[in-house]
């Protein structure tokens, strides 16, 4: 990477009241305003939260109030495939990035009106990324164990709560870094690779009905390919062609001849038929996402299926080779992560899963 040292000083950012044109790896904005630089206290912050606003929101200062909701998943699909593409070639060392890494001084407002100042935060202008073709974002806040990471830079822990992408009005998501994150529900252990989170996924349930799937399925190989990653900047997840095509056939059976297929050509590969999820999908069981220690990530109708028009649905589980990239790692996206507070601790490597109303960790 070319990068190039500088010392910069950075006006007070304000995790509070105005949207910022900018976006995470969730390809939300974060909620914030700038002011005057005041007198701070020099300390780590032990909680800093800031609301995540997703681009589907009627809160993000880029809301499109005109934008079907087939329109939105197909940028979804698009924001996810770019997404994957970029964590793989991550996987093979393809991808590259030149810019500007300074060190800054953040400093934050607090709840009483006070502020606190963090000097020598590192921070990077990217000027060329490749395999970074994503519109949907222009700026990531880096969130895995390396140190640069604000992650790592402000206390090693952090938490992310997202309640329903369908609901536009919701402003309840929100992202909590600092030794006061919410690190609470069921943990299971991580692996930290070329900055990403691999977990121990061994198996996927629908109902009662576990599906037969081969233990080494999920495993990572050799050659850094397979494995699953936890993901924010992917919408959809994506999984193995052969697992993809297991669990849609338990959906169709399921389902039954209820309800009609339909083909879109843009993308063959998703599996969708007439109706509506909130009418029709009423009684559908739960599938769940297994893993290592007894973790579960449960998916409801909402985190499962999108609603493509008002008289379609979908899967919203694509095959690893609709990326164009076969026999790689699979991707569990943010639908997937709906109605979850996930707490992440980089010291000990654990992550949380904790289903919960987000508006309930909001106060």
């Amino acid at each position: 990477m070319a990068l190039v040292h500088e010392t910069l000083i950075l006006l007070l950012l304000t995790f509070s009241t105005w949207c910022f044109s900018t976006s995470i790896s969730t390809n939300s904005s974060t909620t914030t305003s700038l002011a005057k630089l005041p007198n701070a206290t020099t300390a780590k912050p032990k909680r800093l939260v800031t609301k995540l606003i997703h681009q589907r929101s009627v809160h993000h200062p880029h809301y499109n109030q005109s934008e079907t909701a087939k329109e939105r998943i197909e940028l979804d699909i698009q924001h996810s495939i770019a997404r994957v593409t970029y964590l793989h070639a991550r996987i093979e060392d393809n991808s590259s990035a030149s810019g500007t890494l300074a060190y800054e001084t953040l400093v934050f407002e607090t709840s009483d009106e006070g502020s606190i100042q963090i000097p020598n935060i590192e921070f990077g202008c990217g000027r060329d990324i490749v395999y970074n073709n994503d519109p949907g974002y222009n700026g990531i806040l880096g969130l895995n164990n390396a140190p640069m990471s604000l992650a790592s830079q402000i206390g090693h822990k952090f938490s992310y709560c997202i309640g329903s992408l369908a609901d536009k009005s919701s402003n309840y998501n929100q992202l909590i870094l600092g030794e006061g994150a919410d690190l609470e529900g069921y943990p299971t252990h991580f692996q930290a690779l070329r900055g990403m989170y691999y977990i121990t996924m061994e198996g996927i349930s629908i109902g009662e009905r576990r599906l037969d799937i081969a233990p080494a399925t999920f495993e990572i190989k050799e050659n850094g390919a397979g494995g699953v990653i936890i993901d924010t900047g992917s919408t959809l997840t994506y999984l193995p062609d052969d697992v993809q095509n297991l669990l849609y056939k338990e959906v169709r059976n399921i389902l039954g001849g209820s309800f009609r297929k339909v083909i879109i050509e843009t993308y063959p590969w998703l599996y969708c038929h007439l109706g509506v999820v909130s009418r029709d999908l009423v009684g559908f069981p739960v599938v769940t996402f297994h893993f290592a220690q007894g973790a579960d990530l449960a998916l409801d109708t909402g985190s499962f299926f999108e609603q493509l028009t008002d008289s379609v649905f979908c899967m919203a589980i694509g095959p690893v080779s609709a990326t164009g990239l076969d026999n790689r790692s699979s991707v569990i996206g943010l639908l997937a992560q709906q109605s979850y507070n996930v707490g992440y601790d980089l010291v000990n490597q654990i992550v949380y899963f904790q289903r919960i109303d987000c508006q309930l960790l909001s106060g």
